[in-house]
C-alpha cells in the first residue's frame, strides 16, 4: 500500500481523481492538481482526505487562502486528519525542498501581513507535516495566543505543542 497516497485501493471516481490529483502534485503541476482534487471534492465533499490534499495543491499553487480554507474544511469533518501520515507530493524531494522553503517563507510574510488565524493554521499544519518542528512549535504558541481562534487551529495547535507527529494511516474507504 503506498501511504504517500491518500486515494484508497477502491475503484472509485474519487479515488481516480485524488491519484490523478496527486501524481500532478509530484510533477509540480499545481493548477492541474487543484482541478482533479476539486473535483474530486465535488463528489465527496465529506472527505476530509480529498479536502486535505486540495489543500495542498492549493498551497503548491501559492493560493494560500483556499489551502487554508480546505485544510479547515478537512479539520470540520474529521479533526484528526492532522495525524494523517502523508508526504507532500511535488514539495518531498530534493529540488521540492527548495520550493517548500520559499513557499512557507511567502506564507509567512503574508500571514503576518494580514494576520489571518486560518493562514496562521495553514503555515503551522505544512510546518509540522514537513518535520519543521522548531517552527512549527513557534507558530503553534502564536497561535494559542490569540484572542479568537477557530475551533479546528487551537486543535491543531495542541497537537503540535504535545509533540506529537503525524502517524495514522489512510483507511481504505
Amino acid at each position: 500500500v503506498n501511504y504517500d497516497s491518500l486515494a484508497s485501493s477502491l475503484p472509485t471516481r474519487v479515488n481516480s481523481l485524488v491519484r490523478a490529483g496527486e501524481q500532478l502534485l509530484a510533477q509540480r503541476e499545481f493548477y492541474g492538481a487543484v482541478v482533479r482534487l476539486s473535483e474530486a471534492a465535488g463528489l465527496d465533499d465529506q472527505n476530509p482526505l480529498v479536502w486535505l490534499r486540495l489543500s495542498q495543491a492549493y498551497f503548491g499553487a501559492t493560493e494560500y487562502e483556499s489551502a487554508a480554507n480546505a485544510l479547515l474544511r478537512a479539520m470540520r469533518i474529521f479533526p484528526s486528519v492532522v495525524t494523517v501520515q502523508t508526504a507532500l507530493p511535488g514539495l518531498a524531494d530534493a529540488a521540492g525542498q527548495t520550493l517548500l522553503t520559499d513557499r512557507l517563507a511567502q506564507l509567512q510574510r503574508i500571514a503576518q501581513g494580514a494576520d489571518d488565524a486560518r493562514l496562521w493554521t495553514l503555515l503551522c499544519y505544512v510546518q509540522h507535516l514537513s518535520a519543521r518542528r522548531d517552527a512549527a512549535v513557534r507558530t503553534a504558541e502564536y497561535l494559542t495566543g490569540r484572542k479568537s481562534l477557530p475551533r479546528e487551529s487551537a486543535a491543531l495547535a495542541k497537537f503540535v505543542l504535545a509533540g506529537k507527529t503525524p502517524t495514522t494511516r489512510p483507511a481504505d474507504r
